[in-house]
Formats: C-alpha cells, structure tokens, sequence
C-alpha cells in the first residue's frame, strides 16, 4: 500500500484534530471526590451549624456536586439544582473555590437562571436559606 502526498496532507491534521479532542475536549463530571465531601459538611453560616448538603437538601430539587479544576489548577466545588427563591423553582450554580492546601473555601459564582450574582446578592442567598430553616 503507497501513501501519498495528499493522504498524509490530510492524515496530519486529523490526528492533531484527534489529539486536541482528546486532551481538552468534554470530560465527565467529577461527582465523588474529597473536597466534595468537605465542601457537603461544612457550614455556610457562622452563626448555624447545619451543613450545606442539608440546607440545600432541604430547599433545592436535583441537587448535585461536581467538583472541577479549572484552567490555572484552581479547584471548584459547585452545587446545582433547582431552588425555590420567592417561591418560585429557579436553577441555581454555587461554587465553593477550594484553597490549594485544602480545608479552607471562599464563597465563589453563584448564578440564579444562569444570571451572575453580585456577592452581596450572593450573601443574601445564603443568608435567607438558613434564616428560614
């Protein structure tokens, strides 16, 4: 069998094509991991101890973690599910960024109907889903 010049014109850029799906394409999500189960039984309130997979068990429907990193190697706990705010079912995103040695987090993005919210929005989120526990 002879290879031609066209047939490795058009081979080299397939398999490069091939490399770039493989390495950066869509990954599953990651649904058990460590920083998930921290993140789950942590408390977002200094003032109430119940911990964030209770609070959102209790308020949100579909709920899932996924834990990500992201592009410069920052890891990501993110909730999803649908929330109930003003009495209305609204899809929700909260993301938890998890400090690098671990065990510590800073409250992240948090999106109502794919809508960023400002962090005191974000704030008062959180605020209200333990006030009315």
């Amino acid at each position: 069998m002879k290879f031609g010049k066209r047939t490795i014109f058009w081979l080299v850029p397939l398999c490069i094509l091939g490399a770039f799906v493989y390495f950066y394409g869509p990954k599953d999500d990651i649904t058990n991991n460590q920083y998930i189960d921290e993140m789950k039984q942590t408390s977002l309130s200094e003032t109430n101890a119940t911990t964030a997979e209770d609070l959102f068990a209790h308020y949100c429907d579909d709920g899932k973690w996924i834990f990500f990193k992201t592009q410069r190697e920052q890891a990501v706990v993110e909730f999803k599910g649908k929330c109930t705010i003003n009495n209305e079912s609204q899809s929700i995103n909260l993301q938890f960024l998890i400090d690098n040695e671990g065990g510590n987090y800073k409250l992240g993005a948090l999106l109502v109907n794919n809508s960023q919210q400002t962090p005191e929005e974000r704030t008062y989120f959180i605020e209200q889903l333990y006030e009315n526990l």
